[in-house]
């Protein structure tokens, strides 16, 4: 594939447009390269075509790791789709105008909702497209544990790579969920980009790293806000017992765990706070990822107190997605951190616009 269409390959309108039609976007890119080969500095151009085509490599990512449009696109992350079936309704995530249209909607709905994950022939569909330009993939996803995307990527790698035998492919389970996994996501991107000769396993390696030295936090923001959480088994169980203080979930080996009650009149950077401290100390030097639901203003805020006890190097604030809206409900923070000592390589992340 030419190099002068990285861009729109995989992101955005064109590569759901892929995901439908895998083979019209082979020949299409096919036949842009046979245009620029034609080029009347046709063999110097083709030889460098040739040689960076070869050499790059691509992180690839689901829409429910929550990293923001711009970001993919600046990145230049491939990105598979997730999907949501309400009332027999299958929706992709993407399609949503907002959080607060998909949550009319989830509202209005008769029956519990079911999240689905990206699927092997989605996979399968967006590795033959990719492997006309790429030498190698790294698909970062959500913990193994939830929906079924990993289990999908490593089956797609293994048809895949029976057929194109030179393409590396390796499949990296973050153990985290949302916009957690999408920090980790970006982080690889990064370093992909600014190490471009260095081999697909060191960059699995630094995202296992990180990943495994961050913590990721679900702060519902009242009981009364988790009773919307269909389908997440946890929150139904803490409600259950009859406490009547806020849990705060965490995520260990890629599991969730209760980590926290919170009393409702303490406020939540307070907690967060008490969590973080034994495991960074004061002034550590952190990567962040927020995303909050319907309540941008406290998302913002728990930022501004995260700074006076950390160096903040790198915040990414966003809307959650819908699966994050099911476990939190409405008013429902979610957060990241990752120590910047952690990242085997460095990587400087991309600011969102």
């Amino acid at each position: 594939m030419c190099w002068g269409s990285r861009r729109t390959a995989a992101t955005g309108d064109d590569f759901r447009r892929t995901v439908r039609e895998p083979t019209t976007f082979v020949l299409c890119a096919q036949r842009v390269c046979l245009h620029r080969i034609a080029n009347p500095r046709s063999v110097a151009a083709h030889s460098i075509l040739q040689l960076r085509c070869e050499s790059e490599m691509i992180v690839v990512a689901s829409s429910g790791l929550n990293i923001p449009p711009d970001l993919v696109k600046d990145c230049e992350i491939a990105e598979t789709p997730n999907s949501i079936t309400i009332d027999g309704q299958s929706y992709d995530v993407r399609g949503f105008g907002s959080l607060e249209e998909a949550i009319a909607l989830l509202k209005r709905s008769k029956a519990p909702p079911h999240m689905l994950g990206s699927s092997a022939p989605q996979y399968v569909s967006l590795f033959g497209a990719l492997s006309s330009r790429a030498r190698a993939i790294l698909v970062v996803t959500g913990t193994r544990k939830f929906l079924g995307t990993y289990h999908a990527a490593i089956a797609a790698a293994r048809t895949t790579q029976g057929i194109r035998k030179s393409l590396q492919i390796k499949v990296l389970d973050s153990g985290l969920i949302e916009l957690g996994a999408g920090l980790i996501a970006l982080y690889c991107a990064a370093a992909a980009r600014s190490r471009p000769d260095d081999d697909l396993a060191l960059i699995y390696d630094a995202g296992q790293a990180l990943s495994g030295a961050a913590t990721q936090l679900c702060a519902p923001a009242t009981r009364t806000a988790m009773e919307w959480s269909k389908g997440a088994d946890l929150p139904r169980m803490v409600l259950s017992q009859g406490d009547p203080r806020i849990p705060i979930i965490g995520m260990k080996e890629g599991d969730f765990q209760l980590v926290g009650m919170r009393d409702p009149g303490r406020p939540l950077a307070d907690e967060i706070l008490a969590l973080l401290l034994p495991r960074y100390p004061r002034n550590t030097a952190l990567w962040v990822a927020i995303s909050y639901c319907e309540c941008r203003e406290a998302a913002q805020e728990l930022l501004a107190s995260l700074r006076r006890y950390y160096d903040i190097r790198y915040a990414m604030v966003c809307s959650m997605t819908i699966a994050g809206y099911l476990l939190v409900g409405s008013g429902g923070i979610g957060l990241c951190v990752a120590p910047i000592g952690a990242a085997k390589l460095p990587a400087k992340l991309p600011e969102s616009r």
